[in-house]
């Protein structure tokens, strides 16, 4: 090596130390902001649920509780809460270390795969307001997730549908990652033989089997609950929100409260031409996805985020925290592609503007309403038009291509 390329090895050397390090501080800058943040009233729930699991263990404890959310969550809070007892460590306590423990191997899992703290720095201001101020169990999922964004850029995409499994097994939303996935491992089945590939596919199912197989009907019953929300929006800045302000205008409980808007139930019909306009978009982008040649991880990405983004925009029920997963994507897709650094960063944007319009950085705001105009209403707009910008901009670079 020349003494030039050895100059320009150690300015790169020295550019990462620095970039890791400025990454450190942010960590370590958010963890004190952050550390005693209450978190939302969620976090009650989380707690009786904490009481539930420490007097009945942790599968009587899960029956018990008649969650909407899959066994993994209230696994890991039983053995937070189990280590935290045997150290004197309060319940809450227990739960923010747990948290941040998890937000901790987010960032770790993310640099140690793309080996770029930028990325890793983007994921970690993505998911540390969710994580540390408001204490939602979305950051349990994100390491699996990032796993499988990591595992699907290194060729190994049997192990990217475990991760989403056990993603799945915490919270259930990345259930609508999975037939993006299965159509990304048959995309690339004629490598493989039939033997190996169910094979595969079988070792990539195993936990939710052996979940299943432990914890038995409630693992279904929660999940019928899950899908059985019958809020117009439960504070998702998106488009059943908008339909929220629609209905809603011009109301005396609407007058009455200056313009602040407040989560409303829909008619079966809403909620049925709701679910049919969900179907019909998330079936179009997988249709899309299928009949791409291409069986490239960043179209993976590209296609999983706007099926996920789809589901965030349009269905009833969804929670103002649904876009957790869907800006770790964005992130994901900027890893493999950084002209989707901008789209990485609105999305993620996005995803905690929707956080904080509603709970603020610690768990409670007064919300903004000007001229009686609800904010989060411009902030579902903006959205619903991201995303219909996202899809048109697919739909034209997939044209440009076939």
């Amino acid at each position: 090596m020349n003494g030039a390329a050895a100059g320009q090895s150690h300015v790169a050397s020295g550019r990462r130390a620095l970039a890791v390090l400025a990454l450190l501080c942010v960590i370590a800058g958010t963890a004190v902001l952050l550390w005693h943040a209450p978190g939302t009233p969620d976090v009650d729930i989380w707690l009786e649920w904490i009481r539930a699991l420490s007097a009945s263990g942790p599968i009587d404890g899960y029956r018990s509780v008649a969650s909407d959310y899959p066994p993994g969550a209230s696994l890991f809070l039983w053995m937070a809460t189990a280590v935290g007892r045997g150290a004197n460590v309060d319940p809450r306590l227990s739960l923010k270390i747990l948290l941040f423990t998890f937000l901790l191997l987010t960032t770790g899992v993310t640099l140690a795969g793309s080996r770029r703290a930028g990325i890793a720095l983007l994921i970690h201001l993505s998911t540390c307001v969710s994580a540390m101020g408001l204490m939602y169990l979305d950051i349990l999922t994100a390491p699996f997730l990032v796993g499988a964004i990591w595992a699907a850029m290194a060729n190994m995409p049997f192990l990217m549908m475990s991760g989403l499994v056990l993603a799945a097994l915490i919270k259930w939303q990345p259930l609508i990652l999975l037939p993006f996935a299965a159509a990304h491992v048959l995309k690339r089945a004629p490598a493989i033989s039939t033997g190996s590939l169910w094979l595969r596919v079988a070792l990539a199912i195993v936990p939710a089997v052996l979940i299943l197989g432990v914890y038995g009907t409630p693992v279904v019953e929660s999940l019928y609950r899950a899908s059985r929300h019958t809020t117009l929006s439960s504070f998702a800045a998106n488009f059943p929100w908008l339909l929220t302000w629609w209905f809603g205008r011009g109301s005396e409980a609407r007058l009455e409260s200056g313009g602040t808007m407040a989560i409303v139930y829909a008619s079966r019909v809403t909620l049925r031409l709701l679910s049919l306009l969900m179907l019909i978009a998330y079936g179009s982008l997988l249709r899309m996805y299928w009949k791409r040649g291409s069986a490239s991880s960043a179209d993976w990405i590209r296609f999983s985020l706007l099926g996920y983004w789809a589901y965030a925009v349009i269905s009833a029920g969804a929670h103002e925290n649904h876009l957790f997963a869907a800006s770790l994507l964005a992130v994901g897709l900027a890893w493999s592609n950084a002209r989707a650094l901008p789209l990485a960063v609105a999305l993620s944007l996005l995803a905690n503007l929707n956080l904080i319009a509603f709970y603020g950085f610690t768990g409670y705001t007064d919300r903004l309403v000007v001229n009686g105009l609800d904010a989060t209403v411009v902030l579902a707009f903006f959205n619903c038009a991201a995303f219909v910008g996202a899809w048109w901009w697919t739909i034209r670079a997939v044209g440009k291509r076939s």
